[in-house]
């Protein structure tokens, strides 16, 4: 199921998608980010069926959980450097809407510079609280090796082997990269984690799974 109009924790443009194995997703098309996942029930569309449908409707289900906002992507000279606080748009992202897959599941296109992402995400199993793996693919005329992806920001993130990591001592994720080592640092008081974009090719693919 798509669902697209105002949700709260994913802003104004938000698409949400709610998968047969009950596994939910909102996606902030303003800051081409992943806002948040959640279990079982989708959504409550009603809110918006009546007159000019006021507001922004929460997800149904379980185990909401709100990942961080901010651009996807950014050049940093300095890989100390901070992490822009400009808007995905502001900084010169663009959505590109999305198109289906063959089992109608979207996947969503956008661009910054001549980056252009195709953002696709899929349950793991269909088991009761499936993990959700979000699958990343960007592709440049060239290479550029001051190009980051900021694949998480988080009171903390500790390090747990394999590509393995603890957030907020609450969840897991687990990453991975076709170039380059993700990159863990604190900044302004909170952890991020980077991915270098296209240090070595022109094209680059991350892999993330979200276990909660």
């Amino acid at each position: 199921a798509l669902y697209r109009n105002f949700i709260a924790g994913a802003g104004p443009r938000a698409i949400g998608v709610g998968y047969p194995e009950r596994v939910n997703i909102a996606f902030d098309a303003n800051n081409m980010r992943l806002a948040m996942i959640w279990h079982n029930a989708f959504i409550d569309a009603a809110k918006h069926w009546l007159g000019r449908g006021p507001g922004y409707q929460t997800p149904l289900g379980d185990n909401v959980l709100e990942l961080h906002d901010g651009a996807p992507l950014a050049t940093l000279v300095d890989p100390k450097a901070p992490w822009p606080t400009q808007t995905a748009r502001q900084l010169g992202h663009r959505f590109l809407g999305y198109r289906l897959d063959e089992h109608h599941r979207p996947i969503f296109k956008y661009r910054f510079g001549d980056v252009q992402v195709e953002d696709y995400s899929e349950p793991v199993s269909d088991k009761e609280f499936a993990p959700l793996r979000r699958t990343l693919q960007f592709t440049a005329r060239q290479a550029n090796k001051d190009l980051w992806f900021r694949a998480l920001a988080a009171k903390s993130i500790d390090s747990k082997g394999n590509g393995t990591y603890l957030v907020d001592g609450q969840w897991t994720i687990k990453l991975s990269a076709s170039h380059g080592q993700p990159l863990l640092r604190q900044t302004r008081g909170k952890a991020e984690l980077l991915v270098p974009i296209h240090a070595e090719s022109s094209s680059a693919t991350v892999r993330q799974e979200f276990f909660w």
